[in-house]
């Protein structure tokens, strides 16, 4: 009697069967480059039919390939614990950076709630100016210090004298 079991696929995770890692190094798991590091290849199985067209499918699948540790070039996984050192650096600063940005929004909401206020009073007080515009007490007051006094009870009026 002959084993008809399937066996297992430890190479191929896009192929049935598969019973092989997960996480390491693929062959094309991108059409560009020859090997790449992956955390899950079968997120990458599952993105594939979602964003490539019908026909280039099964083509993917069969050039996705688990990679032995060995056979890596060793340029390769220096340059990659170099790239996840710098994402380590880059995560701490983007943490620091959206707690900044919370902080940021905090104050902002503050400031222009504060502002919309100083607005209104900004207003009062322009309106205050000009109401004093018409100020007889103030306008003689001015008059009686400035020789040639050129407010007009709205401005000082620039125009050349007639000389």
């Amino acid at each position: 009697m002959t084993d008809t079991t399937p066996t297992a696929n430890t190479l191929y995770p896009c192929l049935p069967n598969y019973k092989g890692k997960t996480e390491g190094f693929f062959t094309c798991p991108h059409h560009n480059h020859l090997i790449e590091y992956h955390t899950d290849i079968l997120e990458r199985k599952v993105e594939i039919p979602e964003v490539k067209p019908e026909e280039q499918v099964r083509i993917r699948y069969e050039h996705i390939v688990y990679v032995p540790e060995e056979l890596v070039p060793k340029h390769v996984k220096a340059a990659l614990k170099k790239s996840e050192a710098a994402r380590e650096k880059f995560d701490a600063a983007w943490e620091k950076f959206e707690a900044a940005w919370e902080k940021f929004r905090a104050a902002w909401k503050e400031c222009y709630t504060v502002v919309k206020k100083y607005d209104a009073a900004w207003e009062k007080y322009t309106a205050a100016l000009n109401k004093a515009n018409k100020n007889r007490t103030l306008t003689k007051y001015l008059h009686d210090h400035v020789e040639n006094c050129r407010w007009n009870g709205e401005e000082i009026d620039f125009t050349p004298s007639p000389h």
